[in-house]
């Protein structure tokens, strides 16, 4: 409860500051494959926390779907996990860079793997993802256009993807290749 409250309450800005650079380590220390329930609470005032940043980075978001996927395991009701995923949506949308690949692919693995109350939100929040993805495709390395392509048929939202072309292959002979 002392640690909940360090990080809820008003802290200066070098405080603020001290506890995102801590933010790592606080991800080491509390999330692992098994969740102690005891840590909740403090997973609960992170992720709040990182969802009320005024801008949201690469890292920062990344941790944020942890946090995220962390908790919706200790298990949220459909409310909850609309909640959860609205700010997890959010988060990559603001990245707005296709460096910001990786955290939508763990966002979309982190929708396959948590239990979900109700199917119809999982999908929605699929969906959404996937949009952000049409804005940047092109820019995508290969296998990652092919790894969200097989996301969004295991998620069923195949139709979020825009029908996209890859770009041909570059030939052989091509004398801007050299």
């Amino acid at each position: 409860s002392s640690v909940v409250d360090i990080m809820e309450s008003n802290l200066p800005s070098w405080g603020s500051e001290a506890l995102r650079n801590s933010l790592p380590f606080l991800l080491e220390a509390f999330v692992q494959e098994v969740v102690d329930a005891r840590s909740t609470p403090i997973l609960a005032s992170l992720f709040d926390l990182l969802a009320t940043d005024e801008s949201h980075s690469l890292p920062s978001c990344e941790a944020l779907v942890r946090l995220g996927q962390t908790r919706l395991l200790v298990g949220a009701n459909a409310q909850q996990y609309e909640q959860t995923l609205d700010v997890v949506v959010g988060a990559v949308a603001a990245i707005s860079s296709p460096s910001g690949v990786s955290a939508l692919i763990n966002a979309l693995e982190m929708l396959i793997e948590v239990p979900c109350p109700a199917p119809l939100i999982r999908q929605n929040a699929a969906a959404r993802l996937l949009q952000f993805s049409n804005r940047w495709w092109r820019r995508f390395a290969p296998e990652h256009r092919s790894l969200l392509r097989g996301l969004a048929a295991e998620l069923e939202v195949t139709a979020a993807l825009a029908n996209h072309i890859d770009p041909a292959p570059v030939a052989e002979d091509d004398p801007w290749t050299n």
